[in-house]
């Protein structure tokens, strides 16, 4: 195994410009890195201190699971994310994976992530803004990383209250001033049409289209 580099002393801590939050090291009176001031007290660095090249390592993966934290939480702060939502994202701003995972494995002892509380607010606002059938509010939630099981208990808690051909009766109430213009066999065929693309089965869109005759 090779030995290390020499070890490096800290010469100079400065705030960086233009972000207050950051400070640069300076090692051997040369750049070293940035990190976030907060983890100046963390890490226990300081003017003086001698740092290895292990060291060093050390702390540039705490100062990318520092980023990678805070960049989800501004993400938490605008909207509720599944875990799967928040791992995509900290892989899209190219964070490793040793990062992605630790960092969710923090929010969730944090109680930040939560799966089935985030899938019962989604599935909440999706037919309140824009009504879809179970099969296909299941499937959305599905791809946003709820797992089958917890996605088919939301969705039928998200329709205790109605049916889905109550909604999907509302749903044509609102179309059919577009559809009168059609002969009777068109609109029939457009209001199918219609309620399928929203994830109606054909048994619920059979009954729906029933009580409209």
């Amino acid at each position: 195994m090779l030995s290390e580099h020499p070890a490096k002393i800290i010469t100079k801590i400065e705030p960086q410009k233009g972000r207050k939050d950051r400070v640069s090291i300076f090692l051997n009176e040369e750049f070293g890195f940035g990190i976030h001031q907060n983890l100046l007290v963390d890490l226990d660095l300081y003017r003086g201190k001698a740092l290895t090249d292990s060291r060093i390592e050390e702390i540039r993966q705490a100062e990318e699971r520092y980023a990678a934290k805070e960049r989800a939480f501004r993400w938490l702060s605008n909207r509720s994310h599944s875990r799967k939502e928040i791992a995509q994202k900290l892989k899209r701003a190219k964070f490793s994976e040793d990062t992605i995972e630790r960092t969710l494995n923090e929010l969730n002892r944090l109680k930040f992530l939560d799966d089935a509380g985030f899938a019962r607010l989604d599935a909440h606002d999706r037919l309140l803004k824009r009504p879809i059938g179970k099969k296909l509010l299941k499937l959305e939630l599905q791809r946003k990383g709820i797992d089958s099981e917890t996605a088919e208990t939301v969705v039928e808690e998200a329709y205790s209250e109605t049916s889905e051909v109550e909604m999907a009766g509302m749903l044509l109430e609102k179309k059919a001033p577009a559809y009168n213009r059609f002969d009777p066999k068109k609109a029939r065929q457009k209001a199918v049409n219609f309620l399928m693309q929203r994830g109606f089965d054909w048994e619920v869109i059979s009954e729906v289209l029933e009580g409209k005759k």
